[in-house]
């Protein structure tokens, strides 16, 4: 059995068929409790879980999304590059 269809049974909810409230609360709490710096299952867990957001047109959904739109969009690309040391006189290093 796949990775999503088990995440489907665990957490009661058919990601094909997600428009209950009751779903979408289920999905939210499983993502706000995901840790997604986890492993490669746990990353693959929340992105299934953002997917059953992103199809859904429940008002929680939408607000959810929007909260996690206000947060990344307060993110930086270069906050989450890798530091290359010794490429030449005076770099800046951000370790």
């Amino acid at each position: 059995m796949n990775e999503a269809k088990q995440l489907q049974r665990s957490l009661g909810v058919d990601f094909t068929k997600v428009d209950e409230a009751a779903d979408i609360q289920k999905i939210i709490k499983a993502l706000i409790n995901t840790k997604f710096s986890g492993s490669n299952e746990e990353q693959g867990k929340a992105v299934q879980l953002l997917r059953g957001l992103a199809f859904s047109d429940d008002p929680a959904s939408d607000k959810f999304m929007k909260a996690l739109d206000n947060f990344t969009s307060g993110l930086k690309a270069e906050d989450f590059t890798e530091a290359r040391l010794g490429e030449g006189a005076g770099d800046k290093v951000n370790v």
